[in-house]
């Protein structure tokens, strides 16, 4: 062995991982799934920008379909990498997703307080629900209103509990 060769030690990075059309499929499905493909109830998904990449966004989306994108970031952009806001607009409505910013009222001078009444008024309101899987978007806890574990708190606190909860990205 020679003795001059350094010595190191490979420290593996962290790669991500997407989540795949699997987890919003129900887990029993019925004969008629390829035709007619449901979604499964309960699941939420937080997304985190800036650090989400486009690709994941869009293919979360197109595999989640879900029924409420729920914005709680201070300033909502969706520009990652080639995606704008009317891209990401037109995908919800391809979708027929529900995209609600919160976050908006603080144009007109409201608190956080307030924001924070208003999403537990919409999450206890009938046509807020869990039959399709909703993606909460969120930023780093000082540009957003409020963190996965207060929004987790908040759906259980109005009676609407998360049967699995992801996050995105996800790194292994």
């Amino acid at each position: 062995m020679n003795e001059n060769r350094s010595r190191f030690t490979v420290i593996p990075g962290r790669r991500r991982v997407s989540l795949g059309a699997e987890t919003f499929q129900p887990i029993e499905q019925g004969t008629q799934a390829v035709l007619f493909p449901d979604t499964r109830p309960g699941v939420v998904v937080f997304v985190c920008f800036p650090d989400v990449e486009e690709r994941e966004f869009v293919d979360l989306l197109e595999s989640a379909r879900p029924g409420f994108v729920i914005d709680l970031r201070i300033v909502p952009r969706f520009d990652v990498g080639r995606l704008n806001r009317d891209r990401a607009f037109d995908l919800f409505e391809t979708l027929g997703s529900r995209y609600v910013d919160l976050t908006g009222m603080f144009l007109s001078g409201a608190s956080k307080e307030d924001v924070m009444k208003s999403f537990s008024e919409l999450l206890s309101s009938n046509s807020f629900n869990l039959f399709r899987p909703v993606i909460f978007l969120l930023s780093r806890p000082e540009t957003s209103v409020a963190t996965d574990a207060e929004v987790l708190n908040a759906l259980e606190a109005s009676g609407k509990r998360a049967q699995e909860v992801s996050q995105v990205p996800t790194f292994a």
